[in-house]
């Protein structure tokens, strides 16, 4: 059974964006679908069909749950660019700042600046902008996913190979 249109609580649902829809609810005691009330029975609030709510006291009616929608967001990944070390280095030595001071500046071990300027250790996003928000350099590249069409390119079918070529 559906629950359809406005109940007395019809602003909340107005703000939810629930009027309209049809809203599928079953009882938290017995399963059954139809009109749900909130009600506290045995000292706990829970959602019930009217049958199972007479056992308790009934708080409001209907229960009705918002609507949540998927948003497919873009998956972008965020790398560091191959030459990041001697970006930052050269940055650095052009503001005339020393290791032991541009490392107090980012709040960093000199040991760590070091070996990023070395290329040795490749620090990590939330440090990475610490580099970019100081030295005003952009050292991080978002890489969005391409999507590969899996059509058949030769009347043979897809190949692996077909696959590799196309990126």
């Amino acid at each position: 059974m559906l629950i359809r249109g406005r109940c007395c609580i019809g602003s909340w649902m107005d703000s939810f964006g629930v009027i309209g829809y049809n809203i599928k609810m079953q009882c938290e005691l017995c399963g059954r679908e139809g009109e749900i009330v909130s009600a506290i029975i045995e000292g706990v609030e829970l959602n019930a069909c009217l049958n199972c709510a007479k056992h308790g006291q009934i708080l409001k009616k209907p229960v009705l749950i918002k609507k949540e929608k998927k948003i497919q967001a873009e998956e972008i990944e965020e790398s560091l660019v191959s030459n990041f070390a001697a970006l930052i280095k050269r940055k650095r030595e052009q503001l005339g700042l020393n290791q032991e001071d541009f490392a107090k500046m980012l709040n960093e071990k000199l040991s760590v600046l070091h070996n990023i300027e070395n290329g040795s250790f490749r620090p990590s996003i939330a440090v990475a902008r610490k580099f970019e928000r100081i030295l005003g350099i952009k050292i991080i590249e978002e890489i969005r996913p391409q999507k590969i069409s899996l059509e058949k390119i030769k009347a043979g079918g897809l190949t692996i190979g077909d696959i590799l070529n196309k990126k």
